[in-house]
């Protein structure tokens, strides 16, 4: 049987097998799912489900010896798909080794969102208001090799699949689509529920809470009074539209998680069904911003303190120019309706659809486009 080889940073939870569409390919494919976390971090993201034990053959190494030595292994007409946030030297250097050797790795942009630069002055002035942060320095020098490591290694994939206008600078490609393109297209006919109607969404990013802060130990700049600043804002625009706020939880969230406990109607794995039909959407730079934008929802961005010594702030000047959708100041006491946009400008909306979620392809789940594409390959 065809074989896919799915390298990940994390472990198969029940969140990254649908997401990951590993249902749908496992129908033509025999699947290894390989986790390499442990091999550049002592925490781990996501916990296991194990009911995908006997689905999948799941594999998990100590050391890149036992990662080099099964990957040489194996036969060269495998696909490898690296969903991984592995940037050592070393796993750099053993991916080069199995490209020259006849691997096929493809190329999946699973999600992309505005990213502005900072230049070089502005950076070294910010460097003193971001010295005393933990993992600072370590940033800097992560962030550095993984640029030395992208020019000295330069990978050509096999294949790519390309999403929006911004992921398209290469040949030998197929149209599909960003990963949340995939729930849009299940859900985009359902009919309006009752019971979803009248009420405004929030997009958590768990932003103090974010475990991949940990993982890959990076600095954290935002206010450390974020979760309380975001209830007295929430209960705010409650008021303000007499609306009720659905607070739609990180994915990687947990019921336990204690930042959630001071938050009403908390919801879990709906951001997108929630999305839909809300009169307002409410988030700062997260991806999950894609839902309303499919489904053409108005938006209201939220800057918060400790944004202005990232890219994260110009981040969402850029957003809120482009969809043509309000911005404000999470410690904003005055909030005015007329301050807020609640319209959508439906051309706006079109425009960053085609340039960072999807500009061309089948209307299909992306899995579905990749598992034929590479079936076609098997043939030829």
């Amino acid at each position: 049987m065809n074989k896919i080889i799915f390298i990940t940073s994390q472990n198969l939870s029940n969140w990254n097998y649908k997401r990951f569409g590993l249902e749908i390919l496992r129908k033509n494919f025999s699947i290894d799912y390989c986790n390499i976390g442990n091999l550049h971090s002592n925490r781990h993201l996501e916990e296991t489900d194990k009911k995908y034990n006997h689905l999948l053959k799941i594999y998990k190494f100590k050391n890149y010896i036992s990662l080099f030595n099964y990957l040489f292994n194996q036969k060269k007409n495998i696909y490898i798909i690296d969903a991984s946030s592995n940037n050592d030297f070393v796993y750099f250097f053993i991916k080069k080794l199995i490209h020259l050797n006849g691997f096929r790795e493809i190329k999946i942009f699973s999600g992309i969102c505005i990213e502005t630069k900072t230049s070089i002055l502005k950076r070294t002035a910010l460097l003193i208001k971001k010295i005393r942060h933990k993992y600072l320095i370590r940033s800097y020098f992560r962030i550095l090799k993984n640029y030395l490591l992208k020019k000295i290694f330069n990978f050509n994939y096999f294949h790519y699949f390309y999403s929006g206008l911004e992921s398209q600078p290469y040949k030998n490609f197929t149209y599909s689509h960003v990963l949340d393109y995939n729930q849009y297209l299940e859900i985009k006919s359902d009919k309006i529920e009752k019971k979803l109607k009248n009420y405004i969404v929030f997009l958590d990013q768990a932003y103090n809470s974010h475990p991949e802060h940990a993982f890959l130990k990076s600095p954290n700049f935002l206010s450390k009074n974020y979760y309380d600043e975001l209830q007295l804002f929430l209960n705010n625009i409650e008021k303000l539209f007499n609306r009720k706020v659905i607070f739609c939880a990180h994915p990687r969230s947990k019921k336990d998680s204690l930042y959630l406990q001071n938050f009403k109607n908390v919801k879990y794995n709906k951001t997108a069904e929630y999305s839909k039909n809300a009169d307002l959407v409410i988030g700062h730079d997260s991806i999950s911003l894609n839902f309303p934008i499919l489904f053409k929802r108005p938006i209201l961005l939220v800057k918060v303190s400790g944004m202005e010594l990232t890219n994260k702030l110009n981040n969402l000047k850029l957003t809120s120019t482009m969809l043509g959708c309000g911005i404000v100041d999470i410690k904003e006491k005055n909030l005015n309706k007329d301050l807020i946009c609640t319209k959508v400008d439906s051309q706006k909306y079109d425009k960053y659809i085609s340039k960072y979620i999807k500009f061309s392809g089948q209307e299909k789940n992306s899995w579905k486009i990749i598992s034929e594409k590479l079936l076609e390959f098997q043939k030829n």
